[in-house]
This record gives structure tokens, C-alpha cells and sequence, in this order.
């Protein structure tokens, strides 16, 4: 079936096809009759809708104008927007996992966007990316990114925030804060309170994510504080 604008993505839950059509928002098909698909329902966005990811009863659609738009698509006759999160540049893709959409902004890296109350969207992590980025998607505890010159990169979230977590071997305990004089120990990585990882810590309070003894599987996450 031809649609109003230029199709770009499409995403399949139930009897529904969702189509991001950009000039022409949010775009929903009744595939129940796959051989006659018909257009049910759609809801324009402020900008052009591009990425696009589905979760339950929502559509997480990207507008390169404006950012997220988060489309209840409880009824699929009627999508209603319920929710969007603003970014200050240009918006390229999403993907969802758990309560978190991964948003790629084209100039402005990668964004972790709080997704557990829908109608809220809330920015809990930031990465910066080298020159353009693209598309992403997500998958265990790492999220890959298409960056126009850097090629396929990849980043691990560990959650919005870090706390120091129990020893591996004494769940009840909690190791105490420590001071560091110079450079990180060989294997371990420094995160700031958001959550992002500090590639050359300088002097400040941090947590230290590192392994211990010779089981690569039991982490260690420690307040430290640098000194250099």
C-alpha cells in the first residue's frame, strides 16, 4: 500500500505494522489480512520520523528534529503521544532494552534515556562518540553503535548511577572508600556517579569497577579517590 511520505522504518507487533513515514509521523497498518494491509491509525510528530523501536503498549519514535516521542499504542487506531525527550541535536536511532532507550543524537553522542515511566523520559547517561553516529542497537549488557566515520562502536551502560556493591565473597560487607595515588591498576575501569566511564580519570572521587583474584566472573565496585 503507498503511504503519504517516504517510508522509512517499520516495526511488527500483533496484527499491526508500525511505519515511521517521516514528513508524515507515525503511520499504523492492519496486517491481519496480509495479502490487503490497510492504514488503521497515525499521529503526526513535530519534526520527521525517522528510528523507531516498540515496546508493549509503546512506540519510541525518533524525530530528528526534536528528539524521542514516546506514542501510546494501546489502541492502534488511535496512537497518542504521552511523553517526549528533547535532544540538541539531530536525533538518528533507538533502541530499547529493559527501562532504557539507547538514543543516538547524529552530532552529540550516544544517550541513555529512562524510559521506565513513558510519559517521563529522563536522560541518565551520556557518552560522547567520534564525527557522526547512527544507527544502534542493543543487546546484553553492551550497545553497538554505526558511526558514519568511526565504523562499529561499542559501550557498556552499568545502570543510571553507580554505588559501591558488596564484595564478592562477603555479600553482607561493603569495601571501604580507598585513595589512590596515580594511575588505575591494570584491568580495572573508573566511572563517575552518572555512570560514565572515565577513560583518563584525573583527581576526584570515582567508582573503580575492577576484578578480583582470578575469577573474571566476581566484580568488585569500590569508591575511590584519585589523587595525581
Amino acid at each position: 500500500m503507498k503511504i503519504p511520505s517516504s517510508a522509512i522504518r517499520v516495526a511488527v507487533a500483533g496484527n499491526y505494522a508500525y511505519v515511521t513515514a517521516y514528513d508524515s509521523g507515525l503511520r499504523v497498518i492492519s496486517i491481519a489480512d496480509p495479502s490487503s494491509p490497510r492504514e488503521v491509525g497515525r499521529v503526526r510528530t513535530q519534526g520527521r520520523a525517522g528510528g523507531l523501536a516498540l515496546s508493549g503498549d509503546h512506540a519510541y519514535v525518533v524525530d530528528d528534529d526534536n528528539g524521542l516521542r514516546v506514542i501510546s499504542i494501546v489502541d492502534p487506531a488511535n496512537p497518542v503521544e504521552i511523553g517526549s525527550y528533547h535532544v540538541p541535536g539531530m536525533a538518528s536511532g533507538v533502541a530499547l532494552r529493559a527501562d532504557y532507550a539507547y538514543l543516538t543524537d547524529l552530532y552529540n553522542g550516544l544517550r541513555v534515556i529512562s524510559v521506565a515511566d513513558p510519559a517521563h523520559p529522563t536522560q541518565v547517561g551520556y557518552h560522547d562518540a567520534p564525527g557522526w553516529i547512527y544507527g544502534v542497537a542493543a543487546d546484553g549488557g553492551q550497545v553497538y553503535v554505526a558511526g558514519y566515520e568511526a565504523g562499529l562502536l561499542v559501550y557498556q551502560f552499568y545502570g543510571s548511577g553507580v554505588e559501591e556493591g558488596p564484595r564478592p565473597s562477603q555479600l553482607a560487607s561493603r569495601e571501604p572508600a580507598t585513595t589512590l595515588a596515580g594511575n588505575l591498576p591494570a584491568g580495572a575501569a573508573a566511572f563517575d556517579a552518572m555512570g560514565r566511564r572515565m577513560v583518563n580519570p584525573g583527581s576526584g572521587i570515582y567508582f573503580v569497577r575492577s576484578t578480583v583474584g582470578r575469577e573474571s566472573s566476581a566484580v568488585s565496585v569500590r569508591k575511590v579517590m584519585i589523587l595525581k
